[in-house]
């Protein structure tokens, strides 16, 4: 935190924030080693949805995978969330719909997982084969709906 000579002040944080509510608190001292602490100042921060990072595990997957998400945001929902399977041939394997919510707390540089589950049956029901498969994900953000955000990702199934 810088002071100016009128007595005004510039928080820059640490590291980049989250979207989602902050607490600030300020506590300074005087050279004569009076201290004083002021009462928190909640704040908010409203950030475009952005997609840090996408993994699959297990890595190759042999019963069931997860596909997780690493976002900036807390308000993710399954509604908000398409993930369309293909194989190498570009066919059309499944739709997953189901997004999970995983807590994960850094302090002010915290990121927000959400775990995509697929059991490794196709839109008929039936097991996958090995092999290579995509997933194109599209996931609208919560504030304005109409944005969107597209991602492909490569997975592995080997049993």
């Amino acid at each position: 935190m810088q002071v100016d000579g009128n007595g005004n002040f510039t928080f820059t944080p640490i590291a980049d924030l989250v979207a989602g509510n902050h607490d600030l608190v300020i506590k300074a001292a005087d050279r004569s080693g009076n201290a004083g602490l002021l009462s928190a100042t909640r704040f908010a921060v409203a950030l475009p949805l952005s997609i840090s990072q996408i993994i699959q595990y297990p890595n190759p997957a042999n019963r069931r995978m997860f596909i997780r998400i690493s976002a900036n945001r807390s308000d993710l929902s399954s509604d908000l969330v398409t993930v369309t399977l293909y194989d190498v041939a570009g066919h059309k394997v499944a739709n997953l719909y189901d997004i999970r919510s995983v807590k994960e707390n850094w302090g002010a540089s915290s990121r927000y997982l959400y775990d995509i589950p697929w059991d490794l049956r196709n839109k008929d029901g039936k097991t996958v084969a090995n092999g290579v498969y995509f997933a194109r994900i599209v996931i609208r953000d919560p504030d304005d709906p109409s944005i969107k955000t597209r991602r492909n990702f490569k997975l592995a199934v080997l049993r």
